[in-house]
């Protein structure tokens, strides 16, 4: 908790109002930048476009559940991931573009994660998916069925 509040210090307003995150470096770019469809939906083919839009579109919740959970390092799986994302969307959200950005070492904090994804939540999902690889979110290749797992019990109590 200490680092959230360290990085919202450093960032300062400019942290708060998400301008430290307009880019992100590397292949996740700009967040403006929503012409660019590689890496996130493949090549820019008609096939990656047709994947993309099938996953998102079709069944949004799938794709969003493991994309957190490969934004966490985990295997994706009904309970945690796919529960908090669908119970809990409003902090899922904020709490996988944390996690996204951390992984791409890209400036910000928590707070300018919110901003980015209220006032541009569709230029700012852009950016996330371009920040990973189709195969952190398209759930079509290879379609698996999620396991249902439980943390461990001396994970709770440690």
């Amino acid at each position: 908790m200490s680092g959230c509040i360290d990085e919202i210090k450093a960032g300062g307003i400019k942290g708060i109002l998400g301008l430290d995150q307009i880019d992100w470096g590397g292949s996740a770019g700009k967040i403006y930048e929503i012409w660019k469809v590689a890496p996130c939906c493949g090549a820019p083919d008609i096939k990656g476009a047709a994947i993309c839009c099938a996953c998102w579109s079709f069944c949004g919740l799938c794709s969003a559940t493991k994309l957190f959970a490969s934004s966490v390092g985990q295997e994706c799986s009904i309970m945690p991931h796919c529960l908090f994302v669908y119970f809990c969307g409003c902090v899922s959200g904020p709490v996988l573009r944390y996690n996204l950005r951390k992984k791409a070492g890209a400036s910000g904090n928590i707070i300018g994660d919110c901003v980015c994804l209220w006032c541009c939540g569709p230029c700012a999902c852009c950016q996330e998916l371009r920040s990973v690889q189709p195969n952190e979110w398209n759930w079509l290749m290879p379609l698996t069925i999620p396991k249902v797992v439980a943390p461990e019990p001396t994970k709770i109590l440690a």
